[in-house]
């Protein structure tokens, strides 16, 4: 039977130890941070807020409360 799907492995301790290890050699600054946050917040949370808010507005018209 061929898998379709590949199952992911769980990090271990390990794995998540010399990761957080990683992050704290590199020496991010200010501006790094900040464009990480920012471009997340542009291409996570801006787009979903604005599909709800579009959804709920289409909501109010086809109930004809606008």
């Amino acid at each position: 039977m061929l898998r379709w799907r590949k199952t992911l492995k769980k990090a271990s301790k390990e794995d998540i130890e010399k990761y957080k290890e990683e992050l704290r050699k590199e020496k991010l600054t200010h501006k790094d941070k900040f464009a990480m946050y920012l471009s997340a917040f542009l291409t996570i949370f801006l787009p979903i807020a604005i599909g709800l808010i579009l959804f709920a507005l289409i909501i109010l018209l086809i109930f004809g409360a606008i």
